[in-house]
């Protein structure tokens, strides 16, 4: 007999032993659960997060890759294509090229005036370079304007590979590239005697991706 009630008392101490780990263990799947269910809500919620902002361009996000996945800062990807441009030129032995606001500001209007025709070119609105600069108050005795249409984070085919621009950077790389691969816009970005440039960019979304018109006004 006192075997037997041993026995039993060792059976009912382990099944409470069992009771109390298996209660643990359901709390904690419950709150892992519950944790689950309010990242998923607030990744909803939040614009930033996840998806595309409202409107046709992609803003926000200051860093190099976009915070949300897709968004692009226009006025970033502008900063670094004079960073690439003055790249081009000292390693070339010419002069870096500074930045004005009134350049910028022909630059950025004829960006969007490009984004609205949905076309790259610089005769788009029925202005000249030299109008759009005297229409700003740009006071240059030499002046020198490349254009550019490509694509963010699509696939573009050209004629030596496949071309993809997944962050500021890549993109703009890829704009100067692309002027300097034609020899009248690599003439102009490396011309001497330039002291001066102004850079806009426009993304607006067309045909199911997104397309990056881009302006480089230079000044001496």
């Amino acid at each position: 007999m006192p075997r037997r009630r041993s026995l039993r008392f060792r059976l009912r101490r382990l099944r409470r032993r069992i009771h109390r780990w298996w209660t643990r263990l359901m709390w904690c799947g419950l709150g892992l659960v519950g944790l689950s269910i309010i990242v998923i809500a607030a990744s909803i919620v939040a614009p930033g997060v996840v998806g595309f902002e409202a409107s046709d361009s992609l803003l926000s996000a200051d860093g190099d890759t976009p915070a949300s996945g897709d968004e692009l800062n226009e006025t970033h990807v502008e900063a670094l294509v004079v960073q690439e441009l003055n790249q081009e030129r000292t390693q070339r032995g010419r002069g870096r090229l500074t930045t004005r606001p009134d350049l910028a500001a022909v630059s950025d209007t004829y960006a969007q005036t490009m984004a609205e025709y949905g076309d790259s070119g610089h005769g788009l609105g029925g202005t000249t370079p030299e109008e759009r600069y005297l229409q700003t108050g740009v006071s240059c005795q030499y002046t020198g304007e490349n254009a550019a249409k490509t694509w963010y984070r699509t696939e573009i085919d050209g004629l030596d590979r496949t071309r993809y621009y997944g962050n500021a950077s890549e993109l703009a790389d890829g704009l100067v590239t692309q002027w300097m691969q034609s020899p009248p816009h690599r003439e102009i970005i490396l011309m001497g005697r330039h002291t001066a440039v102004g850079v806009g960019v426009s993304v607006k979304y067309e045909d199911e991706g997104y397309a990056v018109y881009a302006v480089t006004d230079f000044c001496a």
